[in-house]
C-alpha cells in the first residue's frame, strides 16, 4: 500500500502590519474587522491561523443561493491562492471578503 500523500505545508502567516492593513482595509469597506476575525476563527477551529479554500468554497455554496454569488466566491477564492497551496491566512481572507462583497453592494 501506498502511504497517501501529505498536504502541502501552509504558507507563511502574515507580518502582523499586514493583518492589521488587513482589517483597516476591512473596515472601509463596509465590514467590521471585528466580525471577520470571528468568522476566520469558527473555519479555523484548530487555530493553525490558515483557512481551507474547500471549507470556504463549502460556505459559498451554502449561503449564497445565487448562482453568480457562487460563482464570483469561487473567483476570489481562486485569486487568493495563486500557488494552489489550497490554504489562506486572515490577511488573504479579508482581501477576497472585501472584493466578494465589494462585487455585490
Amino acid at each position: 500500500m501506498r502511504p497517501c500523500a501529505e498536504p502541502p505545508p501552509p504558507p507563511p502567516a502574515a507580518p502582523p502590519g499586514v493583518v492589521s492593513a488587513a482589517s483597516a482595509s476591512a473596515a472601509s469597506s463596509g465590514v467590521d474587522p471585528e466580525q471577520l476575525r470571528a468568522v476566520f476563527q469558527l473555519c479555523d477551529p484548530h487555530g493553525t491561523g490558515f483557512v481551507s479554500l474547500h471549507t470556504l468554497l463549502q460556505l459559498g455554496r451554502e449561503y449564497c443561493s445565487d448562482h453568480n454569488a457562487q460563482q464570483e466566491v469561487a473567483r476570489a477564492l481562486q485569486q487568493l491562492d495563486p500557488a494552489g497551496r489550497g490554504v489562506i491566512g486572515f490577511a488573504d481572507f479579508c482581501r477576497g471578503v472585501c472584493a466578494v462583497v465589494g462585487e455585490f453592494s
